[in-house]
């Protein structure tokens, strides 16, 4: 049987990040339908490399200092990547009332981030 990749499946309203030379966040909402895994797809909208890292609430991006290394990824300007992460689900919520947060850093403002939480993956 052949695997086909399914296409990024919107499953909630997008979120929007002005990223700054610190550190911030936003809470993305989570849906119960992949409780343990949540697929993002976020655009770069603007013309500098960003940081970002995931995680719960409190959560920061860094930009490395040269020759060291950080949690979290870099988006290329003008970019759409998609990361599947830990969403906030366990077993005393078991209805993902809980959210995953975004947390963005650039060396430079002007950029903003959009996130929206969707479903991609195999299929038979």
């Amino acid at each position: 049987m052949a695997m086909n990749l399914l296409p990024f499946n919107p499953q909630s309203p997008t979120a929007a990040l002005t990223v700054i030379a610190t550190s911030a966040s936003v809470k993305v909402p989570t849906t119960n339908s992949s409780p343990n895994l949540v697929s993002l797809r976020i655009v770069n909208d603007g013309t500098n490399f960003v940081y970002v890292n995931f995680g719960a609430s409190g959560v920061t991006a860094a930009i490395p200092a040269s020759g060291a290394t950080t949690t979290g990824l870099m988006l290329l300007p003008n970019s759409v990547t998609y990361v599947m992460v830990q969403s906030g689900y366990s077993e005393d919520n078991p209805d993902n009332t809980s959210a995953v947060y975004v947390a963005a850093i650039a060396g430079a403002t002007g950029n903003t981030i959009y996130i929206t939480v969707g479903e991609s993956g195999m299929g038979g």
